[in-house]
């Protein structure tokens, strides 16, 4: 249809990467602290404590290892959380970026919430494990319907869901 009107239409792989990256983590942010909730109360001229939940400490299991789940991978390391990687396939691309990514985060700066990224094979465990699960898939058949009720029942309750796939 685009060239029927002569409408150009192209791919830019890798230049939005960080941009989504930091939305998807934006939207974590939020998430885990109450912001738009807390945000909303203040706008009605009202006080309310909200808590929230830290994200140091916790689990995340991130979908999809290309150039947005790799940014988002390094996000997450910044903030002392445990990285489960989960992609459909692999090669020596996707391990060299975790073997990078464990040597940096392995200094003794970060020694004192130990951050580390970890390569898991089966999505199952990474459902049961996650305290967080961000998608950064592409859309093809065996991705359509990749989260339904059979994968979300797998989840630790109050599991936080990120999805900015295609």
């Amino acid at each position: 249809a685009a060239s029927r009107l002569n409408v150009t239409v192209t791919n830019t792989p890798g230049a939005t990467h960080e941009a989504v990256a930091e939305l998807a983590f934006g939207l974590l942010l939020g998430l885990a602290r109450s912001i738009p909730e807390e945000n909303s109360v203040v706008h009605q001229g009202q006080w309310k404590r909200f808590t929230g939940r830290e994200l140091c400490g916790k689990t995340i299991g991130v979908f999809g290892l290309g150039g947005v789940g790799q940014e988002m991978c390094k996000r997450a390391l910044a903030f002392g959380m445990t990285v489960l990687v989960h992609n459909t396939s692999w090669s020596n691309f996707h391990q060299n970026f975790l073997e990078q990514a464990n040597n940096v985060f392995s200094s003794e700066l970060f020694r004192s919430f130990a951050p580390s990224i970890t390569r898991v094979e089966r999505s199952e465990e990474v459902f049961r494990q996650a305290d967080i699960l961000t998608l950064h898939m592409n859309l093809n058949k065996s991705t359509e319907y990749f989260l339904n009720r059979r994968t979300l029942s797998m989840c630790k309750r109050g599991v936080y869901v990120i999805n900015v796939s295609r």
